[in-house]
């Protein structure tokens, strides 16, 4: 009895080796990350996608990303906060047109404006949640409003007066030195000093970043149809799949107890 037992028991592990050999099971985990996974998208990819009429959003992917008022990038608005979303409008060559807070809400505004291509990645996938960081700073003091980013123009005081929560979209540091807040404020959109406000802090965006496609892997030269049929997702989960109706048929019969027979004897003939 112990010799038929081991017997079954070196075969069911023979199975299930050649079952291991067979089926790449790594593959299960990776497609089910991969079903998590967001691709970025070329620049000829976005475009086309565009030119379709569909969304396309770009995440922001350098921390010293700049907002600008014009497509020659020169007049800057604001650094955009890292990892968060824009709605593009248009792609020309290394420049996007986008607007950073693109959802309607009654506190903040939609800015158009243009970034550099290379600091952003594209995606086709909407954010959960909001697009932008929702920060409110809150100010320690009181301080010039300016209207522009030259600093040439600010708001009265009779114009400042009374306004409360602004709402944040992006530092601004200037080449001279000192560092400043867009916001809007009132309905007005302008600088602060960022001494104005208490320490500002900026969560990074919760959605994970998209990452670029992996490469095809090269067809054998030979052209084996093995190959071949591994290459399809589908065939690898069918073939997956038979693989372990083969094992759980195979590992029943093995163990399956045999049925009692009944020996006949010389006393039991007639």
């Amino acid at each position: 009895m112990k010799t038929i037992a081991t017997k079954k028991a070196f075969f069911a592990l023979t199975i299930i080796y050649l079952f291991l050999l067979c089926a790449d099971l790594t593959y299960l985990p990776v497609c089910l990350s991969n079903a998590e996974t967001i691709y970025s998208l070329s620049v000829a990819e976005a475009e086309e996608i565009l030119s379709s009429e569909k969304a396309v959003y770009a995440r922001v992917n350098d921390k010293k990303a700049d907002f600008y008022s014009d497509a020659e990038l020169t007049e800057k608005i604001f650094t955009l906060p890292y990892t968060y979303f824009l709605s593009v409008k248009e792609i020309s060559g290394e420049v996007c047109r986008a607007v950073y807070c693109y959802e309607d809400y009654d506190y903040a505004r939609g800015v158009y404006g243009y970034v550099k291509v290379s600091d952003v990645l594209f995606q086709t996938e909407p954010p959960s949640g909001k697009s932008f960081p929702n920060v409110f700073p809150k100010k320690e003091g009181s301080g010039t409003f300016y209207k522009n980013a030259e600093f040439t123009k600010y708001y009265s005081a009779s114009e400042t007066e009374g306004l409360t929560d602004p709402f944040f979209y992006g530092y601004y540091t200037r080449s001279s030195g000192g560092r400043y807040c867009y916001v809007l404020c009132g309905g007005k959109f302008g600088y602060y000093s960022a001494e104005v406000f208490e320490e500002i802090n900026v969560p990074p965006h919760s959605d994970a970043m998209p990452v670029e496609k992996p490469l095809p892997e090269p067809q054998s030269e030979t052209g084996d149809e093995k190959e071949n049929f591994l290459s399809s997702d589908t065939n690898k989960v069918i073939l997956i799949s038979v693989l372990c109706v083969i094992a759980v048929i195979a590992m029943y019969v093995i163990f399956l107890p045999k049925s009692k027979t009944l020996k006949r004897t010389d006393d039991e003939e007639d």
